[in-house]
């Protein structure tokens, strides 16, 4: 019997007794199975650790026990009705972790004491490490078979044997064994710790041992020795098949590993390198770790039917491509247009104009300002109109002025006339924007 109880909660923890109904049939449960003949034990949880550091886990384990023990008690079983625990885990070392033991043994209580018996396991503790402590403490060790094979001591198992049945017969308690057999094809830790469905031999034991299968069938693989060494008759009507549970085959994990190649090619620049994008793939074997790597995607880009789908190459390995991407250009200015920059020897022997004049016979000729008819010829200007293209004209002699001083410096001129130090001043800006002329509704 295994038990996991809410009674042994921290905050709601209460007595099986105190449940209406419980008691009545825990104790018809117990007369049934002495009337025949079964022995009923427990096996606690494994967070049941008595020789913890921690002694919120101690406190909790004690409360756990002494609630399975509470249960088998209101069954009426006898002492023979032991709980089974491990040691647990080694935390700061096994000698440290066994004189915890011993120390917190004195805080679990009488009942819980009588009961209570340890097993050797196949990760911390076997039978070599539980002996003295047992002996110590006349604690009675049940002897695990499977555990054994995995986590041997020092001399065989069948030297410990004599020792062990003696702290039994001390307590005046029936021997009590665990048998069980690995599944076939086992080979780490993980797969040895599994059982097999059915065991097909028994150990080395006593006859008036009273000796445990644990087998994935259950009652099938009794049955199943009950005819091999001829126990007792078996009725074939109620036998099942086999369930023939093996260890089940695990398929190592690919490990996905990506190489950055670049290109080595003279003829292409340095800053037109494309850098590949491959994917390894890595697969565990027994015979040790292959790599395969996929073609160059050159071979792809010659394809230009290939789909999107078909770019998965064979051996399961895919490459991925990442295209090299040009730096996004800031956003500039609107373009202006070509500036004629004038030598140095040209400017010295001839004024801004001469400039003007050579670069004129590569681009069309503008009209002048004075060429251009804002107003129809049949209308009749006003004398405000007058007035203001007076004022524009004296605006435009004077902005001519400006631009011949400053072409005296050695400085580029603009198609506008204009210099590049009233450009950027914003002369050139606000000029331009007197110029402009206002087109007649």
């Amino acid at each position: 019997m295994k038990c996991s109880l809410f009674a042994s909660h921290e905050e709601v923890a209460y007595e099986i007794k105190d449940v209406p109904g419980v008691p009545e049939v825990l104790a018809e449960t117990g007369k049934w199975a002495r009337e025949h003949g079964h022995r009923i034990t427990a096996h606690p949880g494994q967070f049941n650790q008595l020789a913890s550091p921690r002694e919120s886990v101690i406190t909790n384990s004690i409360r756990t026990l002494s609630r399975e023990c509470e249960v088998l008690d209101l069954m009426g079983m006898g002492s023979d009705s032991v709980m089974i625990i491990h040691m647990g885990g080694k935390y700061d070392g096994k000698d440290k972790a066994l004189g915890r033991f011993v120390e917190n043994w004195k805080k679990v209580p009488k009942n819980v004491q009588d009961r209570l018996v340890l097993e050797n396991d196949e990760l911390c503790y076997n039978v070599e490490d539980l002996l003295p402590i047992c002996k110590q403490l006349k604690i009675p060790m049940v002897v695990d078979w499977h555990h054994d094979s995995i986590y041997q001591s020092t001399k065989p198992l069948v030297d410990y044997i004599p020792e062990i049945n003696e702290i039994w017969k001390e307590r005046g308690i029936p021997v009590k064994q665990h048998y069980s057999e690995g599944r076939p094809g086992a080979v780490t830790m993980t797969e040895r710790r599994g059982h097999s469905s059915r065991v097909m031999s028994l150990p080395p034991c006593e006859d008036d041992v009273d000796l445990m299968i644990e087998a994935k069938d259950k009652e099938m693989a009794v049955f199943q020795l009950y005819q091999i060494y001829d126990l007792f008759p078996v009725d074939k009507s109620i036998l099942t098949a086999d369930t023939k549970i093996q260890v089940k085959k695990r398929v190592p994990k690919k490990k996905v590993v990506v190489d950055e190649v670049e290109t080595d090619d003279e003829t292409t620049p340095k800053k037109n390198t494309k850098k590949i994008h491959r994917k390894k793939v890595i697969t565990g074997e027994e015979e040790g770790v292959k790599e395969q790597y996929g073609e160059d995607m050159a071979v792809l880009q010659d394809s230009q039917d290939a789909s999107q789908s078909e770019k998965v190459l064979r051996d399961s390995t895919e490459i991925v491509e990442k295209k090299h991407k040009k730096r996004a250009a800031p956003k500039k200015r609107e373009a202006k247009k070509a500036r004629t920059i004038v030598p140095k020897d040209e400017k010295k022997e001839g004024s801004c104009s001469s400039a003007s004049d050579s670069d004129s016979s590569s681009r069309p000729k503008r009209k002048s300002r004075s060429e251009i008819s804002y107003k129809d010829e049949s209308s009749e200007e006003s004398e405000e109109e007058v007035q203001r293209k007076s004022l524009r004209s004296r605006r435009r002699k004077s902005s001519f002025q400006e631009t011949d001083s400053s072409c005296t410096d050695n400085s580029e001129v603009s198609d506008y006339g204009h210099s590049d130090q009233e450009h950027h001043t914003g002369v050139f800006a606000v000029k331009h924007a007197e110029q402009t002329p206002k087109l007649a509704k």
